[in-house]
């Protein structure tokens, strides 16, 4: 297995100098500038990975938050707390001022 892995990792590296050989030649790109854009971009790669792991887990601490917050809700409901009752006197006083 180690062995196929590193067959692997051989060819690969090979495939790749003839890649940058290749982009020298016909495109211009000198080997050292091929070689810092290709691993610039395996390094962005990268932080994206990292910055979207970081996204998941801000967004599972927000849903911990919200959840918490609707059997909150649920709970003052369930004990006959209206959840809009100042939000519905506001109105009823807004009412009343215009008239």
């Amino acid at each position: 297995m180690l062995r196929a892995l590193l067959r692997l990792m051989w060819r690969l590296a090979i495939v790749y100098v003839v890649f940058l050989i290749l982009a020298w030649v016909l495109l211009g790109i000198h080997p050292r500038e091929g070689a810092s854009t290709t691993y610039n971009r395996i390094a962005s790669i990268g932080h994206w990975i990292t910055g979207f792991a970081g996204d998941v887990k801000d967004a599972g601490s927000g849903l911990a938050k919200m959840g918490e917050k609707h059997l909150k809700g649920a709970q003052d409901r369930f004990h006959g707390i209206d959840p809009y009752e100042e939000y519905n006197n506001r109105l009823n006083q807004d009412i009343q001022k215009g008239q």
